[in-house]
């Protein structure tokens, strides 16, 4: 039963996915993945409603993603986004708000995306989706807060990747570590450095 969920998404069916994982009870993991999957269809989806018209903003969107991804009844904005989990409830699998956010940051919805990528509780997770949208120095601050030193040196190497490999990216690449990330990256990049003699 669990490849079928994977094999309704595929096939862009992604809201049959999260009906089918929760009435057959499929396990939380499955049945977040098709919750994830249909709210990522859903912003998606979305932003060819948003071109026709200006009736959607992006905190209108995200909160009916929340509200998918949670799978909960609608309520408004300010609930969804202050509102923690009930310690009866079970937490959500990691990843699921990075990845609804990065398929609205791929739809055009930069907005939505920014919303839902605050809400990820996993620092990778978060991490990785902040460099996929280019958000290096957010990342890096997510990365110091986890004290996690392969984040970190993840989050500068994808900083170093971004940028053009001339010698006016190389001094881009140092001024934006020293001045725009966290102090426990420009420890790590100046230890780094002084070791290589540089």
């Amino acid at each position: 039963p669990q490849g079928v969920v994977a094999r309704l998404v595929a096939a862009g069916q992604a809201s049959l996915a999260a009906s089918v994982a929760e009435y057959l009870k499929l396990g939380r993991r499955v049945s977040d993945y098709a919750r994830a999957m249909k709210a990522a269809a859903y912003v998606t989806s979305s932003t060819s409603m948003h071109r026709q018209s200006a009736s959607m903003t992006d905190s209108q969107v995200a909160e009916e993603a929340i509200r998918i991804i949670r799978g909960e009844e609608k309520k408004g904005f300010g609930k969804l986004l202050s509102a923690k989990v009930a310690s009866s409830d079970t937490p959500l699998s990691s990843g699921m708000y990075a990845s609804v956010a990065l398929a609205a940051y791929r739809a055009g919805r930069r907005g939505v995306a920014d919303l839902l990528i605050m809400l990820e509780q996993s620092p990778a997770d978060k991490v990785h989706a902040l460099l996929a949208i280019g958000s290096y120095a957010d990342a890096a601050a997510v990365a110091c807060r986890s004290r996690d030193p392969d984040l970190i040196h993840t989050t500068m190497y994808a900083y170093e990747q971004g940028l053009s490999n001339n010698e006016e990216g190389k001094s881009l690449y140092f001024s934006g570590i020293i001045n725009k990330f966290p102090m426990e990256a420009v420890n790590m990049f100046t230890t780094y450095y002084s070791r290589l003699g540089g």
